[in-house]
């Protein structure tokens, strides 16, 4: 099947291409043409006008579950789900049974992740049974197909085993995610700490935690020279180090969940679960700050953070239940209701460029004959999201039912 898509704005930072409106013909293969003088051919599906093109959108980072807990998410629904999200490229978290922590596992994740509508980045574990103690065989999982290294959004505790593991991880130029924060003062809170949690009863974490987690990691940095990702930036404080940390030149990036941009701790005067998350809300001045990081570049990506649970996790005691949000398919309309302004090639940016520049992957720049590997997406338009056209195994999304900003239209990816 080709595809003509006429009068489309390419957004595409870098390319000579960028903002520009043109015609396309393109399969799931490669781009055919490209140029005001390029038509429709016959049988080819023509697709409406006034849309806009960029490079396959990345996620860094989403959990499936796959193997161990299809109820959760399996690579099947998590990629269908990321695919109608707009998302060519997913990052797998180590989060399955057992975790990603061999050759083996990587090689079932990637053959059973054939063919399916996403292109799957396994992410290794960085310690063995992701416990944070002994490190796991990272130059063995580079090999067998891992872009990256993380210990699923857990926060490591001992320093001895996480310098060790970063001096490892720079000898093999490997990039390795984690999330900022004090093992002990982050273990029991289940929100932040705040005027709401005294509100509400509930046990919560204090902000400084990320803060001393951030410092702690910028350290090692320096010691090691280890290329770090920073998941789930949620905090002021945190932002002022990293702000620093960035100054200093250090090889950091860093990321912010889309549902800390759109939300914030006064939902969980409800107690509805599904506002429980890891690293908690902030409140509504702090979810100003995250918006202002995003727009001016402080923070790199905006990551879904997708963490599917099935209702049993969710509908239960707010202390019970797991954290997590379903929402990698609604991941772009999350980002326009929580920023309407954000200018296109921002998002790209955001979503593209800055991802895929963080695993070192190439990206289109919209040359005749290059593999197909795009996303289309139309910001003014809307999209209704219910539980009839929701492809994720879990419904722990507190917007199902409702209609949000933005349109994914297709993604287009070239399948080996």
């Amino acid at each position: 099947m080709n595809y003509f898509l006429p009068h489309v704005k390419i957004v595409c930072p870098g390319s000579t291409w960028n903002g520009v409106t043109t015609n396309l013909r393109f399969s799931k293969s490669n781009l055919i043409a490209i140029g005001n003088s390029v038509t429709s051919k016959e049988g080819d599906q023509i697709l409406e006008e006034g849309l806009m093109i960029s490079p396959g959108w990345v996620e860094l980072r989403a959990k499936f579950y796959d193997p161990g807990f299809p109820e959760k998410e399996d690579l099947k629904s998590g990629t269908q789900a990321a695919a109608l999200g707009g998302y060519t490229h997913v990052g797998a978290l180590p989060h399955g049974s057992p975790c990603l922590d061999n050759r083996t596992g990587v090689r079932y994740l990637l053959e059973k992740s054939k063919n399916l509508p996403s292109k799957v980045l396994p992410i290794g574990s960085l310690s063995a049974g992701m416990q944070g103690k002994e490190m796991a065989e990272l130059n063995d999982l580079k090999q067998a197909g891992c872009v990256a290294f993380s210990d699923g959004g857990l926060p490591i505790a001992d320093t001895v085993f996480l310098k060790t593991a970063l001096q490892y991880a720079s000898s093999t130029d490997s990039v390795v995610f984690i999330r900022p924060d004090d093992a002990f003062l982050s273990k029991y809170g289940d929100v932040r700490e705040g005027i709401h949690s005294t509100l509400a009863g509930i046990q919560s974490t204090p902000e400084f935690s990320e803060t001393i987690g951030i410092e702690r990691i910028a350290r090692i940095i320096e010691y090691t020279n280890c290329k770090v990702h920073l998941t789930s930036i949620s905090t002021i404080s945190g932002l002022e180090v990293l702000k620093s940390l960035k100054e200093k030149g250090l090889p950091i990036t860093a990321d912010v969940s889309v549902a800390h941009l759109l939300f914030n701790d006064k939902e969980i005067l409800d107690y509805d679960s599904n506002f429980k998350l890891s690293p908690p809300l902030g409140n509504e001045e702090t979810q100003k700050k995250l918006i202002d990081a995003v727009k001016s570049g402080l923070i790199d990506v905006v990551s879904s953070d997708h963490d599917p649970q099935e209702i049993e996790s969710k509908q239960c005691e707010f202390h019970l239940a797991k954290p997590g949000i379903s929402s990698i398919q609604a991941s772009f309309s999350l980002l326009l209701e929580a920023i309407p302004s954000l200018p296109e090639e921002r998002i790209v940016e955001l979503l593209s460029s800055n991802p895929r520049n963080i695993l070192q992957m190439g990206s289109p720049q919209f040359i005749e004959g290059e593999k197909s590997d795009y996303t289309l997406f139309q910001p003014k338009d809307s999209t209704f999201y219910s539980r009839a056209n929701w492809a994720s195994n879990s419904e722990n999304f507190p917007k199902l039912g409702t209609e949000l900003n933005g349109k994914v239209i297709m993604t287009v990816i070239h399948i080996t």
